[in-house]
């Protein structure tokens, strides 16, 4: 079997901001430093990466639940294992598969519109 490796940097970077954009929206950012609430995603990719983050909740939850809990409330992956009574080690590798689920999602959106 092959090892395949994919560069999911920019799905992180996407993610990333995504969880700034929907903490400012739901007013989680109160009270935290001015540079955590900035992000530079505009409404429309954010939309976009929400909708896939819903789809991941319906397909498979915990990897949503990871997603949520890293990037919109900013848990580290000690306080997600802790919440998830799972090991450190199975919080990393759950929350690699969630960004490549969402990498893929967002390849097979880009097909559609180039396909349409």
């Amino acid at each position: 079997m092959t090892d395949v490796q994919h560069d999911t940097s920019e799905t992180e970077t996407l993610l990333n901001e995504w969880g700034k954009w929907s903490r400012m929206g739901l007013g989680l950012n109160i009270g935290k430093s001015d540079n955590n609430n900035v992000y530079f995603i505009n409404d429309d990719m954010a939309l976009l990466v929400d909708r896939l983050v819903a789809e991941l909740k319906r397909e498979r939850p915990l990897l949503a639940n990871i997603v949520i809990m890293y990037y919109r409330s900013d848990y580290n992956y000690p306080m997600i294992s802790n919440a998830l009574n799972i090991g450190e080690t199975k919080a990393r590798s759950l929350h690699k598969s969630a960004i490549c689920w969402v990498d893929g999602a967002l390849i097979g959106f880009t097909l559609d519109v180039k396909l349409a």
